[in-house]
């Protein structure tokens, strides 16, 4: 019954190799199962490489993880090339 259900609604080509690849039936009706019409549309390339990704929360107020001292790159020393 599932499988008559999801084969009305989707390409029978495309749900073969799906279940081949994930090897179970629910499974593979759940991730293509059609959506219910709030879909988001994809982000362009452009939009994913210009948009800055949020520092986490937990830096010091000196932008070192809590903890850390901030000395990594002196201890370290300078690059050479």
């Amino acid at each position: 019954m599932i499988r008559t259900l999801i084969a009305e609604r989707t390409d029978p080509v495309l749900f073969g190799l799906s279940y081949d690849y994930v090897g179970d039936l629910s499974e593979t009706v759940a991730l293509l199962w059609p959506g219910q019409g709030g879909e988001v549309e994809a982000p362009t390339l452009a939009e994913v490489v210009l948009t800055p990704i949020p520092r986490a929360s937990s830096t010091s107020a000196a932008g070192s993880p809590p903890g850390s001292t901030g000395s990594t790159r002196r201890a370290l020393g300078p690059c050479s090339n």
